[in-house]
């Protein structure tokens, strides 16, 4: 058994097995993306990441993990444009973004750190937006 779903208390029990199917099959195209990125397969991890976010718009977790793939290939504007998505769901993500050089998945570069964090951003007032 690949994965093993229960639906039955479920007021939709079909429309929930399909969202749940929808979702595992989402996360199974991230996980090739994980596996190519491994591989020094940049493009074709690329490839994986934006299928799977475009499998599940609503996933901050899978726009979050695309973003990150982009700033690290050095493709900082849609790298900012998926980060804002997975932003709006919560300050968290840009929390995730500040500890990441240290784990080795983004490069050690605080400008493009701080530039990665203020996605989604806009300034209110005459200062700068607060990182």
């Amino acid at each position: 058994r690949p994965f093993d779903l229960r639906v039955e208390d479920h007021h939709e029990p079909l429309r929930e097995l399909r969202r749940l199917v929808d979702l595992k099959r989402a996360y199974d195209r991230a996980e090739a993306g994980d596996e190519l990125a491994a591989e020094g397969d940049m493009e074709a991890a690329l490839e994986e990441y934006a299928a799977a976010r475009a499998a599940q718009p609503g996933s901050a977790e899978l726009a979050f993990w695309h973003g990150v793939a982009l700033a690290g290939t050095g493709r900082e504007a849609e790298a900012r444009d998926a980060l804002a998505e997975a932003f709006r769901a919560g300050e968290e993500w840009r929390e995730l973004v500040r500890r990441l050089p240290a784990a080795g998945l983004l490069p050690d570069d605080p400008d493009l750190v701080s530039r990665l964090v203020l996605s989604g951003r806009t300034e209110v007032g005459p200062g700068p937006a607060a990182v």
